[in-house]
């Protein structure tokens, strides 16, 4: 989706956005877990949280950064400007992402401290609470936090934290919890024809509400995108499908994302995301939905060997580190 949307093509990212801080918020709560379900209640499993955090994302960006700089010299951006994004003091593009989404790593071991003092209260522990209070959160956050008082800077302008998004993914995956605990994900098996029908329906809004599709309804609706206008409302959708995906996983639509093909390009989505951008302005054949292709298949020929590479970098990383698990 991100890659169509920068080939020009349905323009879909800001919703793709939505499902990437979703899914990142989402697993922060660990909900497939044995552990206490995504508490970080020491030091050491808050720096362990960091360093699993750090090493899946961080050597895949500088080797990208490097070899953008090695390759294309000052192509895309200056000498200076490549350095500051190695510090996250500016960002390029599409890298904004990542500076928002470690940001947001960052604060995560602070986010579940706060449900913990809360769950000290005996009628607030309890998952539904902290779904409903992390969507509350959300909420407060997205009208009054941003971007007047809570911002990041990006290309020299405050630009939108995107922290709530973040927080309805943490907030759906206790509702997951709570539904399983409750037992009501056998009501949803039992109706996985309507369930499957809500996620057909999700994923048809998804792509009508693009402006390449609205616009031919209403020219002026050109440029107009939901997920932008409405980020809130298009985190909560889409964490939506994600809950329902996770409910019911014997249904069409989580069987067909089940599938090698999709577990295998969400495995080097980051590689494909940090290097399509890169690739784009080489690739001119005539035709941008050919180009497209053509830019996803290297994108996906590249990613891999970035994250083959990370992954040399995690292991070697993990040996040096006594007592370490596989992060």
């Amino acid at each position: 989706m991100v890659v169509m949307s920068h080939m020009d093509i349905l323009r879909l990212g800001s919703t793709s956005n939505a499902i990437f801080f979703g899914i990142a918020g989402f697993l922060t709560a660990a909900p497939f877990s044995n552990e206490r379900m995504g508490r970080y209640n020491s030091v050491k499993s808050i720096l362990k949280f960091y360093y699993k955090k750090i090493i899946r994302i961080i050597p895949s960006y500088y080797l990208v950064l490097s070899l953008v700089m090695l390759c294309t010299r000052e192509q895309f951006m200056s000498i200076q400007q490549n350095l500051n994004n190695f510090i996250f003091m500016d960002t390029y593009g599409h890298l904004w992402f990542i500076r928002q989404l470690l940001l947001m790593y960052l604060l995560t071991p602070f986010i579940y401290l706060i449900l913990s003092l809360l769950s000290k209260i005996k009628i607030l522990d309890n998952d539904l609470f902290r779904a409903v209070f992390l969507f509350a959160f959300a909420i407060v956050f997205r009208l009054y936090l941003t971007p007047q008082v809570f911002y990041i800077i990006y290309d020299s302008r405050r630009t939108l934290f995107r922290l709530f998004q973040f927080l309805v993914g943490i907030g759906i995956a206790y509702l997951y919890l709570f539904i399983k605990k409750t037992g009501f994900i056998k009501t949803l098996k039992k109706y996985s024809v309507v369930v499957t029908a809500l996620e057909i329906m999700i994923i048809f809004t998804v792509f009508a509400t693009s402006d390449a599709v609205t616009s031919l309804l209403n020219p002026e609706l050109k440029g107009v995108h939901f997920g932008w206008t409405y980020p809130l409302i298009c985190s909560f959708v889409m964490c939506t499908l994600l809950l329902l995906m996770t409910a019911v996983q014997d249904s069409p639509i989580a069987k067909l994302f089940s599938l090698k093909p999709f577990v295998f390009i969400g495995k080097i989505s980051l590689q494909i995301y940090l290097i399509h951008w890169f690739i784009i302005p080489y690739i001119n054949l005539g035709n941008k939905y050919i180009n497209c292709i053509v830019v996803g298949l290297l994108s996906i020929v590249a990613g891999y060997a970035v994250f083959y590479v990370n992954e040399l970098i995690a292991r070697f990383m993990n040996k040096l580190i006594p007592g370490n698990k596989k992060a």
